[in-house]
């Protein structure tokens, strides 16, 4: 893929890498803006050690996956505009999803088919990145825990958005 893409592009791609990963015949993949930024993989590393979230602990519902999915998009978003000389002012290509995950992060309960939020990004080189946020901290990563997930741990996904 090219540096900047259209989101048509970009969500042609993700759906063709998730195909049969979705829990139904609907896909729901939508962005906001009209063209991203890709960033190449040694950009997606140098961002996501700048993109620390806390783990708060087990909050339950308070702030769970979904705030951390969130939390972590918009500080790739922030991220993405301090670097306006290598993005060209546009907006990442990442997102959040919603799906079950073979894992169990840390304010999940131990159920693997629970539904749950993480993060995504596409980047030039043309993969799709599964991030867990709560895995991208100093306590999590001296647990071995890492926050780039294996494909083959998400499956029946019901809504992705960047």
């Amino acid at each position: 893929m090219r540096q900047v893409e259209e989101m048509g592009a970009i969500k042609s791609f993700v759906i063709q890498q998730t195909r049969g990963r979705w829990a139904s015949q609907e896909v729901f993949l939508n962005g906001a803006d009209r063209y991203y930024w890709l960033p190449q993989g040694r950009d997606l590393s140098s961002m996501l050690s700048r993109c620390h979230i806390s783990h708060f602990g087990n909050l339950g519902e308070v702030f769970d996956c979904d705030e951390y999915a969130c939390t972590f998009k918009s500080k790739m978003g922030y991220l993405a505009t301090e670097d306006k000389g290598i993005t060209g002012g546009y907006p990442i290509a990442a997102g959040i999803f919603w799906g079950t995950c073979n894992w169990s992060p840390p304010s999940q309960t131990d159920n693997p088919s629970e539904l749950h939020a993480a993060n995504w990004f596409v980047t030039r080189e043309n993969r799709l990145v599964w991030i867990e946020p709560q895995f991208n901290n100093a306590k999590a990563q001296s647990e071995g825990k890492n926050p780039i997930i294996r494909a083959g741990q998400v499956r029946d996904l019901r809504v992705m958005i960047f």
